[in-house]
């Protein structure tokens, strides 16, 4: 997928290659003021389709000023025709959630992997390579997901997609049992039927029983 920081960056070089060509001064300035908005919104939002797809128009107005202009350079007759060859793929991070705009998760998975290669050198076999490959990819998605590497290694689940599923809605029940729990134990503290929080930790074991707390079906935690 092409990126736009591909774009910025060869266009920075370009620009600094000839700093009196005012038109590639103007194609650098003109995406340089599409692409912030853009990147505030990621920083503020995140990925989120939601919030990101308010820039199409934007971007269609750049496409139509950048098709309008009657260029005489070279190079920027060049820049021209590459924004229009990758302009359905350029901004596809608009239209899904969770698509980075850069490069920097691959770059970090590169650098992972260059790391065992310089720690093993040339003593692995194909095999072995294959291997750690497998695992660093499902290591890299757990990370980039919010997930433990290691619980889904031992939860015995294929898919990780459905692993994510599973542990937000675990997730979403403890807190909202614990939250329960909380709710009926500052409603009996309030009318005096049981402790305030900070006595709890001095009360004898058999008073945590389930029928302690009246309408509680969970054990409640210190």
């Amino acid at each position: 997928m092409h990126k736009p920081l591909h774009l910025m960056r060869d266009l920075n070089e370009d620009v600094r290659k000839q700093p009196f060509n005012d038109e590639m001064k103007e194609i650098a300035y003109t995406f340089g003021a599409l692409m912030r908005p853009i990147i505030e919104t990621i920083d503020h939002f995140g990925l989120k389709r939601h919030h990101l797809r308010k820039h199409k128009a934007a971007i269609a107005r750049f496409y139509d000023h950048l098709s309008r202009r009657q260029f005489q350079t070279e190079v920027a007759i060049g820049y021209r025709k590459r924004f229009e060859k990758q302009r359905e793929r350029l901004f596809t991070f608009l239209d899904h959630d969770g698509v980075p705009w850069n490069n920097n998760n691959a770059e970090h998975a590169i650098k992972a992997f260059a790391r065992l290669r310089n720690v093993i050198g040339s003593n692995s076999t194909p095999k072995g390579i294959r291997e750690y490959l497998i695992l660093l990819s499902i290591n890299e998605t757990c990370k980039y997901k919010g997930l433990n590497f290691l619980s889904f290694l031992r939860s015995g689940e294929t898919d990780i997609s459905a692993f994510c599923e599973l542990t937000s809605r675990a997730r979403i029940s403890r807190m909202r049992r614990r939250a329960r729990i909380s709710a009926r134990l500052r409603l009996l503290s309030a009318i005096g039927a049981w402790p305030a929080p900070r006595l709890r930790g001095t009360l004898r074991p058999h008073l945590w029983r389930n029928d302690a707390v009246p309408g509680c079906r969970h054990r409640p935690r210190a």
